[in-house]
């Protein structure tokens, strides 16, 4: 990896810990089988549609496509299946609603 690679210097940056915990308040962990979506993808996810003023399709593309955007969402190794469906991201906004995502954005607005 490129230590100068944009994704690469935000994933530095990025205060994992409080996000996550504002987006737990909000999706809370499931009882059912199926896991949830790891906070930091998803997150990290809403701040790339952000930075790059995709729409949602094209995010979720653009992450199967881009190890430095992966990288930046904590995966481990290169993964070209989508992370989710683009559909999602409408469940995110409506659960976290305006409040929570100044909140997030508080804490990262630094790095766009």
């Amino acid at each position: 990896m490129n230590p100068k690679n944009r994704w690469v210097r935000l994933a530095k940056l990025l205060p994992c810990d409080d996000l996550c915990s504002i987006y737990r308040k909000y999706f809370p962990e499931k009882e059912t089988r199926r896991p949830d979506l790891n906070p930091r993808l998803v997150l990290g996810a809403i701040m790339i549609k952000h930075i790059c003023d995709l729409d949602e399709r094209e995010t979720v593309d653009q992450i199967s496509e881009n190890i430095y955007m992966q990288y930046f969402l904590g995966y481990s190794s290169f993964c070209d299946t989508p992370p989710f469906d683009p559909s999602l991201f409408v469940e995110f906004r409506k659960r976290l609603g305006l409040e929570q995502i100044n909140a997030i954005n508080g804490r990262w607005f630094f790095l766009s």
